[in-house]
């Protein structure tokens, strides 16, 4: 199962199944998404192959809320971390670009609180979170 680890660049989330991701990002589109399902059906909790199919499916939403609940679950010891730089590392973005994107998906009470925690996690508001909810052209 994914877990968190210290790499040279910062924690990360490890998975089994990263090899997997890895490799469905550089196939043939066709082959994407049966290599994105295997990674899950080897790592139900790989983070990046739940964005990955929601990247590919005309219904991202359980895909998005599935990755935002691993990188929350996996992510919160470190919440409170005052030396943490979120938005400035690599690990933790793919679930912070989850939540910005489910936030654009779900109801307003939900997505609030998605902003919520990616401008408390990232103040500089890297990830357009100022703009969640706001519709229009401009938003994230």
């Amino acid at each position: 199962m994914a877990e968190l680890a210290d790499s040279s660049l910062g924690p990360v989330i490890e998975s089994p199944a990263d090899a997997l991701v890895e490799e469905a990002w550089e196939a043939a589109p066709a082959d994407r998404r049966r290599l994105a399902l295997e990674a899950v059906a080897l790592d139900p909790d790989c983070l990046d192959a739940h964005s990955l199919l929601a990247a590919l499916s005309d219904d991202p939403e359980p895909h998005l809320r599935r990755a935002v609940e691993i990188g929350e679950r996996l992510w919160s010891p470190l919440f409170d971390e005052p030396l943490m730089d979120w938005s400035g590392m690599a690990g933790p973005r793919p679930w912070m670009r989850a939540m910005r994107d489910l936030a654009e998906l779900v109801p307003p009470e939900e997505a609030a609180r998605l902003r919520d925690l990616l401008l408390r996690l990232d103040p500089a508001d890297r990830f357009g979170a100022s703009l969640i909810g706001q519709g229009g052209e401009d938003a994230v």
